[in-house]
Formats: structure tokens, sequence, C-alpha cells
């Protein structure tokens, strides 16, 4: 039980010990580990819930140890709720964070894409021909049918 108790006192501090990624890449790999460790976290768990079920049969058998095991399991089993608690809101953290930076990533791919489609505006000269009009019109046109993708692909973050 004390193996437990310190196995979980551990993974909680472990867990608020650490900060929100400030990268893409390391914000999905966190959220990874994080996963991973609420797997470990699942099959301890069953273990903790083994021991449980045990302290309460002896309980019932031999009274004599009645008050010490409750403590005990009393002990281990806030820790493990704790830990739980823990892990639940570090995952939203994560998940949060994840969404802030794919948000912040896609607004400024879109900006970069702005600046440059006002720089193509704003060095656009006058059409000397038809020809020249033409296809000055033809890029104008594609950057319009493009807004709207990029607007949609902007509202999906």
């Amino acid at each position: 039980m004390a193996e437990l108790q310190a196995d979980a006192n551990h993974r909680t501090l472990a867990m608020r010990s650490q900060s929100p990624a400030q990268e893409l890449k390391e914000a999905e790999s966190l959220l990874r580990s994080h996963e991973k460790a609420e797997r470990e976290i699942n099959v301890t768990l069953q273990r903790v819930e083994w021991l449980s079920g045990e302290a309460k049969r002896l309980m019932s058998q031999q009274p004599a140890v009645c008050e010490r095991l409750g403590k005990h399991q009393r002990t281990l089993n806030q820790a493990w709720e704790e830990l739980k608690n823990e892990a639940k809101q570090r995952h939203t953290q994560l998940e949060c964070a994840l969404e802030e930076l794919l948000f912040y990533n896609a607004a400024k791919e879109l900006m970069k894409w702005m600046e440059d489609v006002q720089a193509k505006m704003a060095t656009a000269r006058q059409p000397q021909s038809v020809v020249e009009a033409e296809s000055l019109l033809e890029v104008h046109k594609e950057l319009q049918d493009e807004v709207p993708m990029r607007v949609s692909s902007i509202r999906r973050t």
C-alpha cells in the first residue's frame, strides 16, 4: 500500500510541476505522453481497487487490524483520488494549450498570406495592354476565390 501511495504522490507532484507547451509539436508530444501516463494510472488503479477490496475483507475478518488497515486504505484512496483529479485537470490544460497553439499557427499563416496578397496588390502596376489586364484580373479572381477557403480554415481551428 505504501508503494502505491508513494507512486500516486510522485505522479501528482510531477503533473503539477510541468509547464504548458510553447510550440505545437511540444504540445502534441506532451498530450501523447500524458495520455500514456493516464493509461498507466488506470492499470495501477485496478490494483488499488483490488487492494481496497482485500483491505475490507481483512477488516471484516480481523477486527484487531481494522483501525490501522482502514487508515492506510483511506490514505491510499485519497492519494489516488487526488492523482485522478490532477490527471484530469492536466489533460484539460494540455488540450486547451494544443487548441490555442493550433489557432495561433493558423492565424499566423493567415496573416502571412494576407500580407503577401497586400504586397502583390500594392506592387501591381497599371496594365499596358488588354492581355496584361486580363492576366491581372485572373490573378485577382484567384486571390478572391481563395479568401473564403482561408476564412473557413481559420474557423475550423
